[in-house]
């Protein structure tokens, strides 16, 4: 999974989104294999892992670019 969450965050750069819904929406199907695998319910696999980090790597991603532009945009308006 942390395989994935690298090469997510790094693929989320390309995608243009401006909504942190989009961000929450790429993390749940981590969040749920997690939680099935926890419980015992089905056991991942590596490719799975790979998808749903990948997934979260994005929705991270979007969460941390949103941050840093609202920084400095709040930035630059408290500049100018």
């Amino acid at each position: 999974m942390i395989i994935g969450i690298t090469i997510g965050s790094v693929a989320s750069i390309f995608v243009a989104l401006n909504t942190r819904w989009y961000g929450v929406v790429f993390i749940i199907p981590a969040l749920v294999d997690v939680f099935l695998q926890e419980r015992g319910i089905r056991n991942s696999n590596n490719l799975i892992r790979l998808a749903t980090g990948f997934l979260a790597g994005i929705g991270i991603g979007i969460f941390i670019f949103l941050w840093i532009k609202d920084d400095l945009n709040y930035i630059l308006n408290y500049i100018t």
